[in-house]
């Protein structure tokens, strides 16, 4: 009597990436069932398993791969169970050099808005201060003069 095998959980156990290449291994588990057999298919149809018998996958990809999808079906001989991977989840696609161009791009965006309000702030200042010194009498203009008209 055998029990049914569960659905699979594909882990990855590890991964570097470098020069726009992408290393990683994945590992197949089951949490239930016995006498399991695992096989590792890419999915282009009907394309013979690229592994066969290990629940372990050691890829080794170009960025035109990563969008690959790879299948891990598990199997006894009454039950059997697939799950699909990306690579492009774990692995990036991008190049590294684009990534920090776009925080430079903000860094600057906002320094340059940063410099404008602060020079908004200080004409604003500078124009109050300005009014204000303005609508102040002038001592001159403290001191009442008062003009008679003489008659002879």
């Amino acid at each position: 009597l055998y029990e049914q095998v569960s659905t699979p959980e594909i882990k990855v156990l590890n991964w570097t990436q470098e020069n726009g290449n992408c290393s990683l291994t994945l590992a197949c588990e089951v949490e239930k069932g016995d006498h399991v057999a695992y096989s590792w298919r890419e999915e282009t149809g009907a394309d013979p398993p690229i592994s066969a018998n290990s629940s372990h996958l050691h890829l080794s990809l170009g960025p035109q791969h990563v969008h690959n999808v790879y299948v891990c079906t598990v199997s006894n001989p009454i039950s059997n169970h697939s799950q699909t991977f990306t690579p492009g989840s774990v692995c990036m696609p991008d190049p590294p050099e684009l990534r920090p161009w776009g925080l430079y791009v903000g860094l600057s965006s906002g320094a340059v808005i940063g410099v404008i309000l602060t020079l908004k702030v200080a004409v604003l200042l500078l124009r109050r201060r300005g009014k204000a010194n303005h609508y102040q009498p002038t001592t001159e203009a403290k001191s009442l003069t008062i003009y008679a008209q003489v008659q002879k």
